[in-house]
């Protein structure tokens, strides 16, 4: 009896000095996940992409769903965990495309769960201003009526982009002036800031303001080399 419990002891002592902790435990998962940007600071025009990509060794498996699940702006987007050779070397990688149409820079999150723990990585990504390329304005009508505030037209403001649109919120002025130069009638409730499709709207009026005659419609805009980029039209105040 006494050298089957001694049998026993050393056995048990020989299979603890044996036992290594899983390689993928929770204490060593805090650095299985490697997450990058790609193509970072890239266009707010809604085509161009910035790529996250989550990296992990070639044999790692979450256990479960095998995803990734990226966060940005509280919006969650999962992507499957492939195997890919990259220089030479076989990696496991989770990607994913962000686009926006707003100039932003937001913070994302990649998370997996295995072994009952949730591992997270972190990131932040930038989106910068897409301006316009060329500028077109154009009116509900080419005649105002003068001294009037109950007659009015829409002036409508587009900033044109050969690939995708301006960025929200990219600025564009627009006046209405006479033959000298000198501002005319009322843009009632003035608008200078594009919407998702790149679009100003403005109501203009003449109001009390009796001028007659030809006038000038003008919007103008930056592009990215800071030139200003203006579209011009034809008005007339008449009764």
């Amino acid at each position: 009896m006494k050298n089957r419990l001694l049998t026993s002891l050393s056995l048990m002592l020989i299979l603890n000095s044996c036992y290594k902790e899983d390689d993928y435990s929770p204490t060593e998962l805090s650095n299985i996940m490697n997450l990058r940007i790609d193509n970072d600071n890239q266009l707010a025009d809604g085509l161009s992409k910035i790529t996250a990509v989550a990296e992990f060794p070639s044999d790692f498996s979450t256990e479960t769903n095998n995803k990734v699940t990226f966060i940005i702006a509280g919006i969650e987007k999962e992507a499957d965990i492939r195997l890919v050779e990259i220089d030479g070397t076989n990696k496991k990688i989770a990607e994913i495309d962000f686009t926006s149409k707003s100039v932003k820079t937001s913070n994302l999150k990649a998370i997996i769960s295995v072994l009952q723990s949730e591992i997270s990585e972190e990131q932040n990504m930038s989106f910068r201003r897409a301006f316009c390329e060329s500028i077109n304005l154009s009116s509900s009508s080419l005649t105002i009526i003068p001294d009037s505030s109950f007659t009015k037209i829409t002036l409508t403001t587009k900033l044109i982009r050969e690939s995708g649109v301006v960025s929200i919120g990219t600025i564009a002025n627009t006046k209405v002036v006479d033959l000298n130069g000198v501002e005319r009638g009322i843009l009632v409730n003035y608008s200078f800031k594009t919407d998702s499709l790149g679009i100003i709207t403005n109501q203009f009026t003449m109001g009390n303001d009796g001028y007659e005659g030809q006038l000038y419609a003008i919007s103008e805009s930056l592009d990215e080399s800071n030139n200003i980029k203006k579209d011009t039209l034809i008005l007339y105040s008449q009764n």
